[in-house]
Formats: structure tokens, sequence, C-alpha cells
């Protein structure tokens, strides 16, 4: 059985799922409002060309001076932030839609339409089709 939780804090726009339903790997359970995720991602890409933009002025430019190396350095410093931001941006936005990762049937549902989730939230119990059973013998206990 896997637990299913969100990677991230918002309201719950759909759940596409009601408990015993069976599902198949990759189909969507749960949707997020994605409003404040796609504004931070539009920030991200913003900062990010501007970044780039910057870090082309250097392209093929002569660095002669220690402050032409700072400018240069501090440039690309803000280039890589700006690239893993938005990186980060992109990751939080996928995040808003939780994907069933196998096949399996919908256990426990403890999601509603309109709900306010935190990151790390349960909001879904998913039974495989296949169910893994870890036994514990003890060796006293074992004929053979």
């Amino acid at each position: 059985m896997h637990t299913l939780s969100s990677r991230v804090a918002g309201t719950v726009m759909e759940v596409l799922v009601d408990e015993n339903q069976r599902v198949k790997k990759g189909d969507v359970l749960v949707r997020l409002d994605q409003r404040d995720f796609l504004a931070q991602l539009k920030i991200a890409e913003a900062s990010n060309a501007r970044a780039n933009k910057d870090m082309n002025r250097w392209s093929g430019a002569q660095v002669d001076t220690p402050t032409d190396r700072l400018v240069r350095d501090t440039s690309l410093a803000n280039q890589l932030t700006s690239e893993g931001e938005l990186e980060k941006a992109k990751l939080q936005v996928e995040y808003t839609t939780l994907i069933a990762p196998e096949d399996g049937i919908i256990g426990k549902r403890n999601v509603e339409t309109g709900q306010q989730v935190q990151a790390g939230q349960a909001l879904l119990a998913l039974v495989e089709n296949k169910p893994w059973v870890t036994a514990n013998f003890k060796e006293a206990n074992m004929r053979i």
C-alpha cells in the first residue's frame, strides 16, 4: 500500500477518484490550485532571462581588471542561481498534480475539493494489485 501525499501546500481544486476505484499508473488523482505556482514560474523565467542576458554580455568580452572578473563572476553566479530557481518553480507546478505511481485500487481518501492541504499531508491510500507481504519467522518456530 502506498500513502500518496501532497508535495506542496495549496487548495484542492479537483479530486478525480473515489474510494475503491481502480486506477492505472499515470492517472491523475488530485489537482491543486496552480495559480500561485504559475506566477512564481513566470517570475523565475523572467529572472532567468535577465541573468542569461547579463551573462551573454560577457561572452567574448575581455576580462582585464579585478572589477571585471568580479562582475563577470557575479553574473555567472546569478545565472546559475536563476536556473536553479526556474527548475524549482517548474517542479512546484508539476507537484500540483498528484498522479498514480502504479496500478491499484484507491483505499482511504482523506481529501475533498476546496480543502487546504500542507506539504507532506496524506491525501490517498493506493493498494497495489500485487501486494507485498513481509513475514518475520522466528527460527525456533520453523519446522522443515
